[in-house]
């Protein structure tokens, strides 16, 4: 992995992930949660970006489980992650 900008979006994530929140036991929305899944969703689509096309589908498969969790913490009313536009 030679791409310094794919470099410093790994990084970025791995930095996120290791301040994201922690699991919460209680039920409901999760504002925190919505927010650090949908950067980490963000920093996902950059980096699909930035990778070789045989080797994104387990990227894109990521930013699907980022946006299903963004989804299940939000409150029902809330959609934004169901309709968020790809960031690429």
């Amino acid at each position: 992995m030679t791409d310094a900008e794919l470099k410093k979006l790994l990084d970025q994530l791995g930095e996120l992930d290791a301040h994201g929140p922690k699991g919460s036991e209680a039920a409901g929305p999760n504002p925190e949660m919505v927010r650090y899944t949908c950067k980490r969703a963000d920093l996902l689509e950059k980096i699909v970006g930035r990778v070789k096309a045989d080797e994104r589908e387990p990227w894109i498969r990521q930013i699907a489980d980022c946006l299903g969790a963004a989804a299940q913490s939000s409150p029902a009313s809330d959609k934004t992650a169901y309709q968020r536009p790809p960031q690429t």
